[in-house]
């Protein structure tokens, strides 16, 4: 999905991960010991390349390719705007579109803009798909019924349950989600990068602000309490109750996101 301008320009602005990281292969081993070291002790953490790890997850990582996603979805009608699930916030009603139209205008006509500067830019650049549900020939369908993922194997156990639809989520880069905060959660990047700006919930804020102008007006900000977490290809992000979080995307990026609830 990314071209390799979108990655070299990536590489240069890393930043090192202000939370807990563990090794994809360590928790898809002892999935149960993560759980108990992680999960009940609502510690955010990074897992590094469990989608190559974990058994359960493999399989995704052709199900989300460019050519496969056309191929399946490219006729579907999905709702995008500069934050999601924008209609709930906004009084404009997000902009529904077939998601081959959004990959042409919204991922290559912006990739192609900001690689060649050129202005005025023809679509937002900062549009976003994040959705539980999409159209296909006029009928509703929740992704969760696609089946394009199945839970990480230490979600599998019985102390976990789902407590929202399975989210997919497409963007290009620079497009990402506004400060916010919810029940536990993990997301899936399957391919591309993308920052997180992250706080702890007595700190957390909810805000429609898009997350290129809070980061924009925040850049020289030191009185909030921040921890910033670049996310590779293949990693997931776990979050706990309440933690308060920002995505940025640095590259195009593609995946999934999932509420959940545990017992402790």
């Amino acid at each position: 999905w990314s071209s390799t301008a979108e990655a070299a320009t990536d590489a240069s602005a890393a930043v090192p991960c202000q939370i807990h990281t563990v090794s994809g292969e360590d928790v898809a081993n002892h999935p149960a010991r993560f759980f108990d070291q992680y999960i009940r002790n609502a510690q955010p953490v990074l897992i590094r390349g469990l989608l190559y790890k974990d058994r359960a997850l493999a399989a995704s990582i052709d199900v989300f390719s460019r050519e496969a996603m056309l191929r399946r979805f490219g006729e579907t009608v999905w709702e995008i705007g500069d934050i999601p699930y924008e209609g709930r916030y906004k009084s404009s009603a997000p902009e529904p579109m077939r998601l081959r139209d959004y990959v042409e205008r919204h991922i290559d006509g912006c990739r192609q803009q900001n690689e060649t500067e050129s202005r005025p830019q023809q679509h937002s650049c900062h549009s976003y798909v994040f959705a539980e549900a999409f159209e296909r020939s006029g009928v509703p369908i929740q992704v969760k019924a696609e089946k394009l993922i199945a839970l990480p194997t230490w979600a599998q156990q019985k102390r976990t349950r789902r407590v929202s639809g399975l989210q997919f989520f497409l963007g290009p880069k620079d497009s990402g989600a506004p400060m916010h905060f919810h029940q536990a959660a993990f997301n899936i990047l399957v391919h591309g990068k993308k920052r997180w700006y992250l706080m702890p919930p007595a700190h957390a804020t909810f805000s429609m602000e898009p997350a290129f102008e809070w980061i924009e007006k925040r850049k020289n900000a030191t009185a909030d309490v921040v921890y910033t977490c670049d996310q590779s290809a293949g990693d997931v992000l776990v979050l706990p109750d309440l933690w308060g979080h920002l995505t940025y995307n640095l590259e195009t990026s593609i995946g999934v996101a999932q509420e959940f609830s545990y017992d402790s």
